[in-house]
Parts: structure tokens; C-alpha cells; sequence
């Protein structure tokens, strides 16, 4: 064994200290009790905090005593440490994907240079980064988003539903219980239909605002759908996948449970046909929705971030604040929320 400067106390070592002496960085998520470390070479550590298991580049191996917390430190076994002492050289399968030097600094390390970087997902990173001819930055967002997989696979039960920052996308499904909480009816005035229709109180009031002030630039906004329950989603959808085909009806309709309209923060307007980017209506939403608190939600161009077919008419309230920023960023919700809502909470100061 290398010597080290490390203190041994107990028959334990900290596991920060060992880590970084050997060039690793180290991640800890204190919600999950999870450290995950990564070297330069590819070479994976993650380890459950009060467990005796440790995964050394995939390969779960076993001690005979659980590592602890101390005074604020996390410590190890020192019978740990030979394991992870043979990884010195060693250069894992993963890292040979990633050994190529730019600017000299490892390529592995640019990946976790990214703000976005989240080391549960390292693997995939590299798979993708294979498979993809993309800049860094966009391989991490690519991947947090979920667009690894195809669509309507690895869903993920939204936990935080009734948020009107709530991402519901092919890869987020609402919780199968869930009902908006604050449901109010659209005026028969603001709405083209038969039917009661309903969206989020608060959402309401920012449309109206919206559509009293296009009024007073000789346009008219009327809503076409709003609120829609879960069985209502599913009888759409599977009335356009028996009339037009399963992919015509993932690319325009949403599969039960992944609809923005089940949320009650989704409207469409005026008109669900393409045509309606040629309206005077539609020139004055893109320049103006997120000043009340809305954003195009599926933009042209965008198809392959967001899975769904270019919609002008759908608008998903954000407030006004969130819809700001999106709209001045020139991305899609999807993209927004990995890099500025979503929290992976692990950190590399501890």
C-alpha cells in the first residue's frame, strides 16, 4: 500500500481525504447519504453513507464493518481502502471512451466542469457523448432532460405536481391521484367551446390581463382548450392514434398523465393548426405572452428537445418572472428547468 499522510483512527480513514489524495473529485448528496467520486481516468466510486457496500466501477464489493459519521466526517473502513488503492492506474473501460486531452484538461473532468454535471448519471453522459457529436454542455442538459432514452421510457412520477414551475414532459408523468388543487372556470367570454372549460386561478388572471391588453390592439385571443382530466387525455389520444397512427399521436397529443393540460397551467389559443403563425395574433403572443406570464411551450425547431410537434397555439403558464427568463434565453422549458430549477443536490464542498 502507497503511504499516505492520511490519519487512521479507530481502524477508520475519512473518505474525503483518501479520495482527494488520489486525484478524485468528490460528490456528496447529504439527502441521500450518497458519495460518488470519479478520477480523471474514468474510474467510478459510489458508496450508501452507513453501509458496508461499496461499487467500484459497477462491481458491488462487500466489507465487514459500515462506514460512519464522525464530528462531521464520513469514515471508512480501512480495509476499504486497498480496493480503491488498485484503481490508482488503472483505467477503467468507461475512461477509455473519454481519454483525450483538450486544452490540457482531462475530457472526463470537462464533464464534470459543467454546473449541470450530475455524477449519478455519469455513465450515460458517456454513452451519449458517444453516440452524439454535440459540445459538452449540451451532452449534460441532453441527458439530464432525459433525451438518452427514447421517448416514454425511464418515466419518473412527478413529485412536486401542484408547483406551477411542474416540468410534465415524455419522461415526467403526473402521479396518477393528482388533481389541480386551484380549478376555476374560464368565463364563457374568453372560451370557444361547449364544454365548462377550467384552468389555474392564478393563471387566469394573468390571461386576462393578456387578452384585455391584445384587445386594445385590435386582436382577439379566445381559448380553445384549457384544463383537461386524465380520462379526457386519454380519449384524445386514442382517438388520434386509431384515426392517424401512433406516431402522428405522440408527435400531437400527449399520452395520459403527460399532458400540460392535466396540470391546469396549459392553454391553447385560438386556433390548433399551424396556420395560426401567420396571424397577427400569434406575432403579438411571441413578443408579449411572458410579459404576462406564459411561454410558446413547443417551439419550431425545437422537436427533438421537447418530442412533440411545432404547437403556436399552446401556451403554459410559468408566472411572470420564470416566463421572463425563458422567453430571454432562447430555450425550451425542458432545457430551462435541468439548468435552473432542477437541483441534483450533491456538492463537492464538504
Amino acid at each position: 500500500m502507497m503511504k499516505t499522510c492520511m490519519k487512521v483512527k479507530n481502524n477508520y480513514v475519512s473518505i474525503n481525504a483518501i479520495f482527494k489524495e488520489l486525484g478524485y473529485i468528490v460528490f456528496y448528496n447529504e439527502q441521500k447519504k450518497m458519495i460518488i467520486s470519479i478520477s480523471k481516468e474514468g474510474n467510478y466510486i459510489s458508496h450508501q453513507i452507513g453501509t458496508n457496500v461499496m461499487n467500484i466501477n459497477k462491481k458491488n464489493y462487500e466489507f465487514n464493518k459500515s462506514s460512519i459519521f464522525e464530528k462531521g466526517t464520513i469514515m471508512i473502513p480501512t480495509n476499504y481502502i486497498d480496493k480503491v488503492l488498485n484503481l490508482r492506474f488503472k483505467l477503467n473501460e468507461s475512461g477509455k471512451d473519454l481519454k483525450t486531452e483538450k486544452n490540457n484538461k482531462s475530457y472526463i473532468f470537462q464533464f464534470i466542469a459543467e454546473p449541470y454535471f450530475n455524477p449519478e448519471k455519469f455513465y450515460q453522459y458517456i454513452k451519449y457523448n458517444k453516440d452524439n457529436e454535440l459540445p459538452i454542455n449540451e451532452i449534460v442538459i441532453h441527458v439530464n432532460i432525459g433525451l438518452d432514452q427514447p421517448f416514454y421510457t425511464n418515466i419518473k412520477t412527478i413529485n412536486d405536481p401542484h408547483n406551477f414551475l411542474v416540468l410534465c414532459n415524455k419522461y415526467r408523468q403526473l402521479p396518477k391521484s393528482f388533481r389541480p388543487l386551484n380549478l376555476v372556470k374560464i368565463p364563457s367570454t374568453y372560451f370557444l367551446g361547449d364544454r365548462d372549460a377550467k384552468i389555474d386561478a392564478t393563471a387566469l388572471e394573468h390571461l386576462i390581463l393578456m387578452r384585455n391588453d391584445a384587445q386594445k390592439k385590435g386582436l382577439e385571443l379566445i381559448i380553445v382548450s384549457g384544463y383537461r382530466t386524465n380520462s379526457y387525455q386519454r380519449m384524445l389520444y386514442n382517438n388520434s392514434k386509431e384515426t392517424k397512427g401512433i406516431e402522428h399521436a405522440d408527435t400531437y397529443s400527449a399520452r395520459p398523465g403527460h399532458s400540460e393540460h392535466e396540470t391546469g397551467f396549459a392553454i391553447d389559443i385560438n386556433s390548433v393548426e399551424t396556420t395560426f403563425e401567420n396571424t397577427k395574433e400569434f406575432e403579438w403572443l411571441v413578443k408579449n405572452s411572458y410579459k404576462y406570464g406564459y411561454i410558446l411551450r413547443y417551439p419550431k425547431g425545437k422537436e427533438h428537445i421537447t418530442g412533440y410537434g411545432y404547437e403556436p397555439w399552446h401556451y403554459r403558464f410559468l408566472g411572470i418572472l420564470t416566463a421572463t427568463a425563458v422567453y430571454k434565453s432562447g430555450l425550451t422549458y425542458d432545457e430551462y428547468y435541468v439548468q435552473n430549477i432542477y437541483k441534483n443536490n450533491y456538492t463537492t464542498n464538504f
